[in-house]
């Protein structure tokens, strides 16, 4: 072969091993890529309930008690939003976030609060993400462990909770001293030390940053004792020095730490609210993790996270025992330093904190890490095969975690509307703003009965007139406080010689009583809750204001009905001070008002002009819809009417028959209330709801009084899909102070019923609905009495 022709030979060799060569690199980029976007199909709706309307109902008292602390110091005098305190209250373990909070929100307003929590969010994931990648053999395998920590992650990353602040402490607390293998310098241990004391002040949890160093530690003494059996230990000093720095750190981090307005106490703080507090009466969050039984998590757990859990723990011990095994037969130091004694500690470290609350899934980070290192000492690790293997594991675990992994949970809050999303403040109907905003314009003062979610949310707004029962402070109230509060809203005392709510409210002091709810439901009081109508003709008590899923009562005779009746007679609305509010009346003599306050649906003037005219069927629907609305805002005697017009077009119409007996059953006309059961049933004598309405009615003679109203708190008037259909014709709003004066203003927006209303308009408007509850809007509202 010539020279030319060996050289061209030569060259085309070249190109093709050089293309062979490219070839695994594009597949494996390929696969990154696939990867990649699965974890950012993960991230990317937990950064839009971030930046939407705030939902975290922890915020609000950390803002309430960050102002308190802002205006007096870290050591006030008195907690400023509950009446129920503690003597000790407040407890400042987390005094710091709230200022920081506060600070936000004094700059920036709610929207600036929104903004931060999607930076926060989207700040951890990438410092997460960069953390994995170092410790990952391939990109797929680091966006596969990403997507893992996400999908674990999602109920802390969602809320905006000092939580935030413990994970990225976390995070700096693995860089500066847990990394390894390295002793840290002295810089790293006083840079742990200082975030040591930082966290302290931020939230309890920093004894997390200290555990984990005891997890470290504890690994370097299970390493050292397996060298001992090991023909040789090159190791030694470097484990002695970083053991030695590692202790400097913990002793040093717990010094630091003193530096807050407790002192020791709060290194105790985790020990104390889980054995003297009422925090693990709370199951949505501290509920402990079952390995054997998804159920026993409550609805706090989902099939996503609980088979996450136990995937991530079976691989974690599965590549700890097979390093280990491997180190059992050749007992040299390489194997010793592929068992990773210190990663497998801080692993064990996690797991056990999971065990104990699924709040401290986002852990899951550290034995994702010891896994990552595991798989790269693997042969074939940087494979194409293995890439596109973490690829299609995070591809499915992105759809599991979208489908069935209680994302929707969190995104079914925020508004569908981009207008809406933009504009609000917080999620409009999930703390009643309509009621707050009453209280506020009223001037209502006192010692207010709420529910354990609402707490925060009044406290902020109302305190320090009006002071709270209950919030998510657990720590900050006796423990029989929660038990209390169950019992208020099923209707019994909370002692032996307690017979009924109005004792527990009586011994506690309590001025106002505001109740929550949309209607009664078949399967239990509410959606979790059902209070609205609790004090309803209870004596010594009126009702001050309602709305359809809402309902607040001052005491009678009190200075507060003398301030509800001025509020009214300011705005031409009906009231009694001495008889309290008429739903019926005002929805009545002033219509204008009671849509803007949601007693009525912003098309109520459309329905009944409907439920007055034309087809039958359309009549139906409008005044089925009109009855149920009527009856879920306390309007019985229209409910009752709307039913009966609804019936007259459509016999068979079971929402108008559900509504027409609650109304009845609710205007104490028993007989007629019995006759419209029978009715009921005889159209589905197997259908529960109807089988329900029956036994209440004919035992209504019976039980009249205490008995039937609590009995009516189970009353099936609508099902949970017509309630969230019910709901959607409502108009909502969320609420902001005002930057000069400090005064509430509102940020009104139309329900989620205006995608109905659109199909409905193209539906054709004299079409008969599919539904008497789901149909769309009927047209817009219109009305002319009554100043909002």
């Amino acid at each position: 072969m010539s020279a030319p022709a060996a050289q061209g030979a030569r060259a085309d060799g070249a190109g093709e091993r050089a293309q062979r060569d490219r070839r695994p690199v594009a597949s494996e980029r390929a696969a990154t890529a696939v990867a990649a976007a699965a974890a950012l199909a993960v991230l990317v709706p937990l950064l839009y309930v971030a930046a939407g309307p705030l939902l975290t109902d922890d915020l609000w008292f950390h803002l309430g008690a960050g102002r308190a602390y802002a205006r007096l110091g870290p050591w006030p005098a008195a907690d400023p939003m509950l009446h129920t305190a503690l003597r000790e209250a407040p407890v400042q373990h987390e005094w710091l976030f709230g200022v920081a909070v506060h600070a936000l929100e004094r700059a920036f307003g709610l929207h600036g609060l929104r903004a931060a929590h999607a930076l926060a969010v989207a700040g951890l994931a990438a410092a997460l993400a960069l953390r994995l990648r170092r410790a990952a053999p391939t990109g797929a395998a680091a966006a596969l462990a990403a997507a893992v920590f996400l999908a674990l992650a999602w109920w802390r990353l969602a809320q905006l909770r000092p939580d935030l602040a413990s994970i990225a402490a976390a995070l700096a607390a693995y860089a500066l001293v847990l990394a390894g293998p390295e002793p840290p310098s002295r810089r790293q241990v006083a840079a742990f030390a200082g975030l040591a004391a930082l966290w302290a002040n931020l939230h309890s949890l920093f004894m997390v940053g200290l555990a984990l160093v005891v997890a470290c530690l504890l690994g370097l003494a299970l390493e050292a004792a397996l060298a001992r059996a090991a023909a040789a230990d090159p190791e030694r000093a470097r484990r002695g020095a970083r053991a030695r720095r590692l202790a400097a750190a913990l002793g040093l981090g717990a010094l630091a730490a003193l530096a807050n307005p407790r002192g020791a106490r709060q290194h105790l703080q985790f020990l104390h609210a889980s054995t003297a507090t009422g925090v693990l009466q709370v199951r949505d969050e501290w509920v402990p993790f079952h390995p054997l039984s998804i159920r026993a998590g409550g609805y706090a757990e989902n099939p996503v996270a609980w088979a996450l859990t136990n995937a991530l723990a079976l691989l974690f011990l599965a590549a700890a025992g097979r390093a280990l095994l491997r180190f059992a037969r050749e007992r040299s130091p390489a194997r010793l330093r592929a068992f990773d004694a210190e990663g497998f500690g801080l692993g064990l470290a996690a797991f056990a904190a999971i065990l104990v609350s699924i709040r401290f899934r986002w852990l899951a980070f550290l034995p994702l890490l010891y896994l990552l290192r595991a798989a790269g000492r693997a042969p074939r690790a940087r494979a194409p095969a293995a890439s596109w293997a973490a690829a299609g594991a995070a591809a499915a675990l992105a759809l599991a975690t979208l489908r069935a992994g209680g994302v929707e949970r969190w995104t079914g809050l925020e508004p569908r509307e981009p207008r809406a999303y933009l504009a609000r403040t917080h999620v409009a109907g999930k703390y009643h703003a309509e009621g707050v905003r009453f209280l506020a314009e009223a001037g209502i003062e006192g010692k207010l009965f709420n529910h354990y979610w609402m707490g925060g949310f009044l406290g902020y707004w109302l305190a320090p007139g009006l002071r709270t029962f209950v919030d998510g402070r657990a720590e900050h109230y006796p423990p029989e406080i929660l038990d209390e509060a169950h019992a208020i809203s099923g209707r019994r005392g909370a002692r032996p010689e307690e017979r009924s709510h109005l004792d527990v409210l009586d011994r506690r002091g309590v001025d106002v009583f505001f109740g929550v709810g949309l209607a009664p439901v078949g399967a239990g009081p509410g959606v979790g809750v059902y209070t609205a109508d609790n004090l309803a003709g209870d004596p010594g008590w009126i009702l001050a204001f309602r709305a359809v899923d809402q309902g607040v009562y001052v005491r009678e005779g009190s200075a507060n009905a003398e301030r509800a009746a001025r509020f009214y007679a300011a705005r031409g609305v009906p009231f009694d001070p001495r008889a309290g509010l008429d739903p019926d009346r005002v929805i009545a003599e002033a219509p204008v008002f009671a849509a803007a306050w949601r007693l009525l649906p912003r098309d109520h003037e459309a329905l009944r002009r409907a439920a007055a005219a034309g087809r039958a069927p359309a009549r139906a629907a409008a005044g089925a819809t009109l009855a149920c609305a009527y009856a879920a805002g306390g309007a019985f005697r229209s409910a009752a009417d709307a039913a009966r017009g609804a019936l007259a077009a459509d016999p068979a119409s079971r929402p108008a028959r559900r509504a027409l007996v609650y109304a009845l059953l609710r205007l104490e006309r028993w007989d007629e209330a019995v006759e419209g059961a029978r009715a009921l049933l005889a159209l589905d004598p197997a259908d529960p709801a109807a089988r329900r309405v029956a036994r209440i009615a004919r035992g209504a003679q019976e039980t009249r009084g205490a008995a039937l109203a609590t009995r009516l708190l189970r009353f099936p008037l609508l099902d949970h899909a017509e309630m969230r259909a019910l709901l959607a014709r409502y108009e909502s709003a969320s609420l902001r102070r005002r930057a000069a004066s400090g005064a509430i203003e509102v940020v009104a927006h139309a329900g989620g019923g205006e995608r109905a209303a659109r199909a409905a308009r193209r539906e054709g408007r004299g079409a008969a609905p599919r539904s008497p509850i789901l149909a769309g809007s009927w047209g817009s509202p219109a009305g002319s009495r009554g100043s909002p």
